[in-house]
């Protein structure tokens, strides 16, 4: 009996240390409330935070899990109203989590080198769903759509947006600072989210990202990133000559 009772105690104690079991990784989508309690608890830690290859990798990513935000702000059965509310405290978070994870060690690293990128990429498809959403509410609202004034807003919307995308080549500045497997990873970045920008946003003014992808491709030392950066010089380029033959 004592043997039983010792061997129920010792199970009960490292289901009770659990500490995965905060973070709710048995819902399918986490809603704001996760995110709020997930950062709290993150700031928090003694002991590092999330990160791959820990006993804490499936926080990381869940934290991470883009479908968290898409399931909501893409659902055109909630109210619009909702949504902006909803993607506005996405943002927050995001900005929190890259606050978090931008951490520099004494000799200039990064130290979430992996979970950083993946921070920066979480917001490069969040801040995609959150401007639409922003102009989606303007649109709605305005008493006159198709105005001037309201033409203009939602242009300098589109170009925020654009800004922001060119915020994430600022990161090259620092390339040295990251690890190997986060270049690669950076890279993909570049590759997949900013080509699709410009599918989504034809109409934006790409000369400020154009100067900079020059600037940084002479400046990167990977291969990776400066073969990415290539492509979207080429791309931007291609645009350009485009619209340089299309009819006045």
């Amino acid at each position: 009996m004592f043997l039983a009772i010792s061997i129920l105690f010792i199970v009960s104690s490292c289901g009770s240390d659990d500490s995965n079991a905060k973070f709710h990784l048995e819902k399918r989508y986490w809603d704001l409330s996760d995110y709020e309690t997930a950062i709290f608890l993150i700031k928090g830690s003694q002991d590092g935070y999330p990160r791959y290859g820990s006993n804490k990798a499936a926080v990381f990513t869940k934290l991470i899990d883009t479908s968290n935000f898409s399931v909501v702000m893409s659902d055109n059965s909630l109210g619009l109203k909702h949504r902006n509310e909803f993607s506005q405290k996405m943002f927050d978070y995001y900005r929190s989590m890259h606050d978090v994870y931008s951490t520099i060690d004494n000799r200039d690293k990064y130290v979430y080198p992996m979970e950083l990128v993946d921070v920066m990429i979480f917001g490069l498809d969040l801040q995609r769903h959150y401007f639409k959403l922003g102009n989606d509410k303007i649109i709605k609202e305005a008493d006159n759509p198709d105005s001037e004034e309201i033409k203009a807003l939602i242009r300098s919307n589109d170009q925020i947006l654009v800004g922001n995308y060119v915020i994430y080549l600022d990161c090259i500045n620092r390339e040295t600072a990251l690890s190997s497997e986060a270049i690669s990873k950076y890279a993909i970045g570049i590759d997949k989210y900013f080509s699709n920008l410009i599918k989504l946003y034809p109409a934006a003014n790409y000369s400020e990202m154009q100067s900079k992808a020059i600037l940084m491709q002479k400046k990167a030392e990977s291969k990776e990133i400066k073969d990415s950066l290539t492509k979207l010089i080429s791309l931007l380029e291609e645009k350009n000559k485009k619209e340089e033959i299309l009819p006045n």
